[in-house]
């Protein structure tokens, strides 16, 4: 039941991690202590954390079902 409860609240974060990256990069860097990089150096950034908090919000998720 804990555990449950900790999953679903962890994935909830990643998730809004996740939309923050999406849809506000430069705040979503400067809460992680990163500068939000230029260019494709940018892109590659912005595309990888979000990737990585998307995968994390599904593993949480998965294991609060």
């Amino acid at each position: 039941m804990w555990a449950r409860l900790i999953s679903g609240i962890i994935g909830a974060f990643m998730l809004l991690q996740a939309l923050n990256w999406l849809f506000d990069p430069s705040s979503a860097a400067a809460g992680l202590s990163m500068s939000l990089l230029e260019g494709e150096g940018g892109n590659t950034q912005i595309g990888d954390f979000t990737s990585f908090f998307f995968y994390c919000r599904s593993n949480g998720c998965h294991w609060s079902l």
